[in-house]
């Protein structure tokens, strides 16, 4: 498991700079120490998946406890929350794009009467 995590550990990131302390502190002190401390330098104390990820971790080396399930329901909140954020953007960009588009037909009407408009004024 350890090794697996170490492995993990050299992807980057925030995760993996996580993982990484953890693997760290597990060399050097049991892991219910280590994962406090990993725990402590969490960026948000109150992130649900990291926090149920180091308790399926901390159950893993207490009870032999597997951690799959875990890693497949990260993998899943991970999925839908770039769903939802790409979704989002989505929409933004498809309300700019109308606006966009009657702007450039308010444009090109102009553009059309614009020359009539200063002949007749002549």
């Amino acid at each position: 498991m350890q090794e697996a995590l170490r492995r993990t550990a050299l992807g980057g990131g925030p995760f993996c700079n996580l993982l990484g302390l953890l693997v760290a502190r597990m060399e050097v002190e049991d892991f219910s120490k280590a994962i406090e401390v990993t725990r402590a330098h969490l960026p948000d104390l109150t992130d649900v998946e990291a926090n149920l990820f180091l308790r399926d971790i901390q159950d893993f080396f207490a009870n032999n406890r597997p951690v799959l399930a875990s890693v497949q329901g990260l993998q899943e909140a991970v999925h839908r929350s770039v769903v939802e954020l790409t979704e989002a953007r989505a929409a933004l960009v498809r309300q700019r794009s109308g606006l966009f588009g009657v702007l450039a037909v308010v444009g090109l009407v102009l553009a059309i009467i614009a020359p009539f408009m200063g002949a007749g004024m002549i």
